[in-house]
């Protein structure tokens, strides 16, 4: 039901309420992510 209402699949809405139960609501904030680091620096965007 929630999933539906924010367009988020099952699995999503699961893992993020493990989160929350885990962390509170620092757990639902993004996590740095691995990866490309950007080729421009925020001054030249």
């Amino acid at each position: 039901m929630i999933g539906a209402i924010f367009g988020y699949c099952a699995a999503t809405v699961r893992m993020r309420l493990e989160r929350y139960q885990e962390k509170g609501l620092a757990g639902l904030q993004d996590e740095p992510r691995s990866g490309r680091p950007p080729l421009t620096s925020p001054e030249e965007d």
